[in-house]
């Protein structure tokens, strides 16, 4: 009855933390209330376990030299590009001081829950599965939430961006920390969220680099600090041959999807030979649907011939459209174009110095989420 208990409350706690940021409120006293409900509710089921000490200083220590580290790679990309006021600084006059105290006491909610739940009974193999695939849904949940108060989402033209930026590095992030919180107990995971997600707050000035390769920066920590500290203990414990297999199949898995979002955030940063666009609109219905996401080349002056879709940019926007004729304006070549769904040629004229990259394929259907989020917002 306990678990149905757990689960149920699980539940609640998604749909509460999901129409918090579905809605736009971005009300961090209202998550700071949920937490602290759900924390006396868990505490009361469980109670509170004191903490594996075993290799506790040195798993502190790590996570500590691999955040600092990172955090100080961060920084010194930046001197190779430039650096930008931060906004939420602290003493910056119009920053209040409601959002960086209730995100402090929602990281600090948020690690002790952490360990409660993840050092509690979890019951049998259901039960347990349920309860860590939804305790794992509302750590990403609460960072979607904060992360809404301090980024704001209507920049983002494309679901991707924000996947990038927020879902992914939360995806691993609290991938590590629970598995961290259930060794190791909650001062590890205090000192990672306290580098990664409080800095802000007392940095003046953030390098100004595409934020999807900063992402990607901070998606592979965990991964890596996960590899270290894993190690330390294979090397004073002999693991059983099953256990031996399940962490190299771990590993493999990690390694794939590390990859995937490694050559997604890259392929939407736009700061590459090629690039990940979606598409918004019926105009090319029929070769490019609404919903579909193009992968395009980087334009670098090569010849294009009629029927090419390319990429090229009017008033700001982004536009896929054929090449209908191609014609001298000026010394170079410029551009008639149009959708293949319209009935008419566009009324404008594509220079080459507008055209964006050529279209080189199509991924049907997983641009969806964008179009939504784009239309929503």
């Amino acid at each position: 009855m306990k678990y149905i208990i757990k689960i149920i409350l699980n539940i609640l706690l998604i749909i509460a933390l999901f129409f918090n940021a579905a809605t736009k409120l971005y009300n961090n006293y209202l998550i700071v209330g949920l937490l602290i409900t759900y924390l006396i509710i868990n505490y009361f089921l469980d109670g509170y376990r004191k903490p594996n000490k075993r290799y506790y200083g040195m798993v502190c220590l790590i996570i500590f030299l691999g955040c600092f580290f990172t955090l100080s790679l961060f920084y010194m990309i930046g001197i190779f590009s430039e650096f930008n006021r931060n906004f939420m600084y602290i003493p910056y006059h119009y920053l209040k001081s409601s959002i960086w105290i209730t995100v402090m006491i929602i990281i600090a909610l948020t690690e002790v829950i952490r360990y409660i739940t993840m050092n509690a009974p979890l019951g049998g193999k259901k039960t347990s599965k349920i309860l860590l695939a939804t305790l794992y849904i509302i750590f990403i949940l609460i960072d979607i939430n904060v992360a809404q108060k301090n980024v704001n989402i209507e920049y983002f033209n494309s679901m991707y961006e924000f996947f990038a930026l927020t879902f992914c590095t939360s995806v691993t992030k609290n991938l590590f920390l629970m598995w961290i919180s259930r060794k190791n107990g909650i001062l590890p995971c205090l000192i990672y969220k306290a580098i990664f997600e409080l800095y802000v707050f007392v940095i003046p000035y953030v390098p100004n680099i595409n934020m999807l390769i900063q992402s990607v920066m901070f998606m592979l920590l965990p991964f890596v600090l996960y590899i270290i500290i894993d190690g330390l203990r294979s090397e004073r414990e002999v693991p059983k041959a099953k256990e031996v297999v399940k962490r190299k199949l771990e590993f493999v898995e990690s390694v794939i999807l590390l990859v995937f979002f490694a050559i997604l955030a890259g392929l939407v940063s736009r700061e590459f030979k090629y690039s990940m666009i979606a598409v918004g609109s019926g105009s090319m219905t029929g070769t490019l649907n609404k919903g579909d996401a193009i992968i395009y080349k980087r334009y670098n002056g090569e010849i294009l011939h009629e029927g090419d879709v390319i990429v090229f940019k009017i008033d700001g926007r982004l536009i896929v459209h054929r090449i209908n004729k191609r014609l001298f304006y000026g010394d170079e070549y410029a551009f008639i174009t149009k959708g293949d769904a319209n009935d008419a040629e566009d009324n404008w004229i594509v220079e080459s110095n507008m055209v964006v990259g050529r279209v080189v394929q199509r991924v049907q259907y997983i641009a969806w989420p964008s179009v939504w989020i784009s239309e929503y917002y």
